[in-house]
């Protein structure tokens, strides 16, 4: 699995539009090959910027795939005129999983009792 992240800066003002747009841009992404998940994130106290996370299975589903086809000019058409420069994403892979959180064990224990 492969993690794009994305720093978003948004131009001053324009949040609002920005986060209505996303809404549609994100409906673009199930259904592309090797798309598992996303998330968006804005930043606290660093006003206009936001995180965006997509999981792909592997880069070339995302820079061949969803990179050079329709849906992603669509994104670009959605989101552009609200952003203050382009974005520079970069691809990272997974070198350890790091510990479970207390909620994530917890929840994981309940998963295991349902299916006694």
């Amino acid at each position: 699995m492969m993690l794009e992240v994305a720093t978003l800066t948004v131009r001053p003002g324009h949040e609002a539009a920005f986060e209505q747009a996303f809404e549609k841009a994100q409906r673009l992404l199930p259904g592309q090959a090797g798309y598992l998940s996303h998330e968006l994130r804005r930043a606290v106290g660093r006003e206009p910027l936001y995180l965006l996370l997509i999981e792909w299975r592997a880069v070339d589903d995302r820079t061949l795939g969803f990179g050079q086809s329709p849906s992603h000019a669509r994104w670009h058409e959605l989101l552009q005129a609200h952003l203050a420069e382009p974005p520079q994403p970069a691809f990272y892979r997974a070198v350890s999983p790091g510990p479970a959180t207390d909620g994530e064990a917890a929840m994981a224990g309940k998963v295991r009792n349902a299916g006694d």
